[in-house]
C-alpha cells in the first residue's frame, strides 16, 4: 500500500491544540509555549493522539503565523531557518 505523502490535517485537534496555547500563553506570556508532554496528555484526554513530530509542525506554524492556513507553504519552513542561521 502507498503511503500519502500528505495527510489530512485533523482540524478539530489542531483547533483545540490553538486554545490550549491561548490558554497558556494568556496566563505566561506571548513567548512561553507548555511543556509537549503536557500537551500530549491534555490532547490524549480530549481523545486526540498525535506524534511529536506533529506536535513541533504545528508549533513551528504557530510560531511563523501560518497555523490557521489550509495550505502549509513548505517554502517558508525553510526561510525561516535560513533567517535565524543569518542572525547567529
Amino acid at each position: 500500500m502507498p503511503t500519502i505523502p500528505n495527510r489530512p490535517t485533523n482540524w478539530d485537534a489542531k483547533e483545540f491544540y490553538g486554545r490550549l496555547l491561548e490558554r497558556h500563553q494568556r496566563m505566561h506570556g506571548d513567548q512561553s509555549f507548555p511543556k509537549p508532554r503536557d500537551l500530549r496528555r491534555q490532547l490524549s484526554e480530549a481523545g486526540y493522539d498525535f506524534s511529536e513530530r506533529t506536535l513541533r509542525d504545528w508549533r513551528s506554524q504557530w510560531v511563523r503565523g501560518s497555523f490557521g492556513n489550509h495550505i502549509q507553504d513548505r517554502y517558508a519552513r525553510f526561510q525561516g531557518l535560513a533567517c535565524s542561521v543569518a542572525r547567529a
